[in-house]
């Protein structure tokens, strides 16, 4: 039995030897920095390792924009004393 694993560049998940495949939308000009970013990087040591920190450094960023979205709501909505 394979063990469950997820490749975050494709959106495939392999489990018991099925493959599901996921729709995700993937800004690939960020995914294409993120993966110079992890080029960088000298401790990597493989081919996978180097997907799956470029994988996290996309999900980072979009964390980031995420978070920022919501504070600039969050800001709109009740603004600071400073910003009035």
């Amino acid at each position: 039995m394979m063990h469950p694993q997820m490749s975050l560049m494709f959106g495939d998940i392999f489990f018991e030897n099925k493959i599901y495949i996921m729709e995700i939308k993937i800004d690939q000009n960020l995914y294409a920095d993120s993966l110079k970013a992890a080029l960088k990087v000298d401790f990597l040591k493989s081919s996978k390792e180097l997907k799956l920190y470029a994988a996290s450094i996309y999900n980072a960023s979009m964390w980031g924009r995420e978070i920022d979205k919501k504070l600039a709501i969050r800001t709109r909505i009740n603004p600071s004393p400073i910003q009035q």
